[in-house]
């Protein structure tokens, strides 16, 4: 029988599996001329080298049972869990504070880019604030 953190290990592979999948797809296309663009090439080939060492990593994971103990220890550790909170609200609170400093200081100095800037940074701002209220309430 599988545990919880053995369903959630398997669910993580097969998600690089499939990120793999989409950045080798990524290259292809791009080998076949259809991307003529190298800004799609470059993030291609981090997707696929980033997913390939996930990869191998969640199946050394799912193999090795003593590594998998101690993988899911410090997964749902509470002190590890309390650390991840206060780190993910300290780095929310200086996001905000350099996003209001940011759209103050656009907006002295170049008021025609300060209406856009404050929108996107005021959704970038909502969609933080939303994602610290999911993970508090996870938690």
């Amino acid at each position: 029988m599988q545990t919880t953190f053995q369903r959630k290990s398997r669910n993580s592979l097969i998600y690089y599996v499939f990120l793999f999948l989409a950045g080798l797809a990524t290259l292809i296309l791009r080998r076949k001329g259809i991307y003529t663009n190298d800004t799609y090439t470059g993030l291609g080939f981090g997707i696929l080298a980033v997913s390939l060492v996930r990869i191998v990593q969640w199946s050394i994971l799912l193999r090795n049972h003593e590594k998998q103990k101690c993988a899911e220890i410090q997964q749902t550790d509470e002190r590890n869990i309390f650390i991840a909170k206060e780190a993910y609200a300290g780095f929310a609170a200086l996001s905000f504070l350099f996003q209001f400093l940011l759209i103050l200081v656009v907006g002295i100095f170049a008021p025609e880019f300060g209406t856009f800037l404050s929108f996107v940074l005021s959704g970038n701002a909502l969609l933080l604030y939303l994602c610290f209220l999911y993970f508090h309430k996870k938690y």
